[in-house]
């Protein structure tokens, strides 16, 4: 819920109140690795790409989610996590970075290439070539 309501409040430049609801949703969680803890991590990143500030702190955000999908076993998490800190990656000038993170999560899925989340890893990684 909270991701839909930070989705959202960003479409509509309301990034500070987008930020709120996902600490929100974030308040109360340990360390134990949620499914939707890393899904929430991510999307702060976003939140912080999205504005276009903070760059340093989505990179971190991206990594944790990518942490803890990793704990998971949970490969399309991660495969959302790498995409994340790919373009966060990139738009720090380190595109070689992104790239090589990214192609070493999708080389590790053996179906499911229709996805959406594939179809933009398969882009991203074409794109960066």
């Amino acid at each position: 819920m909270a991701m839909l309501l930070a989705n959202a409040l960003a479409k509509t430049g309301r990034f500070d109140l987008a930020l709120d609801a996902i600490d929100t949703a974030l308040e109360g969680f340990d360390d134990s690795p949620l499914f939707c803890h890393a899904e929430l991590a991510r999307w702060r990143g976003q939140l912080f790409l999205m504005k276009g500030s903070n760059l340093e702190e989505a990179e971190r955000l991206f990594r944790r989610a990518f942490e803890i999908a990793s704990r998971q076993n949970a490969k399309s998490l991660e495969l959302r996590a790498a995409l994340s800190l790919s373009q966060a990656f990139t738009e720090q000038g380190r595109s070689a970075e992104g790239k090589q993170l990214l192609a070493n999560v999708y080389a590790r899925f053996s179906e499911g290439f229709q996805t959406s989340d594939l179809t933009k890893a398969r882009a991203r990684l074409e794109s960066l070539s």
